[in-house]
């Protein structure tokens, strides 16, 4: 078998092995958080932090962004008040 057949089988087993893992990911919705949407699986493209000292919730973005989560009444999510 040539290199370049061989480069080709390994190429098409690369490709082939990270569509399958991208599948497998999304269908069990690995590294989905509370903020995404869940029936779309899509992805909202935001982090969600947690204040170990008061247990409440922050939201970032990847531009460096960050913000206090808030519940529908618009008062901040936290696991306890001080």
């Amino acid at each position: 078998m040539s290199a370049y057949q061989e480069l080709k089988r390994d190429l098409f087993w690369c490709v082939a092995v990270y569509f399958l893992l991208s599948a497998l990911f999304s269908w069990l919705r690995i590294g989905f958080d509370e903020t995404d949407n869940h029936d779309a699986r899509e992805r909202s493209g935001l982090g969600l932090h947690v204040d170990q000292a008061t247990g409440c919730q922050y939201l970032s973005t990847a531009m460096g962004g960050i913000t206090p989560r808030l519940d529908a009444t618009g008062r901040h999510l936290c696991g306890r008040r001080p």
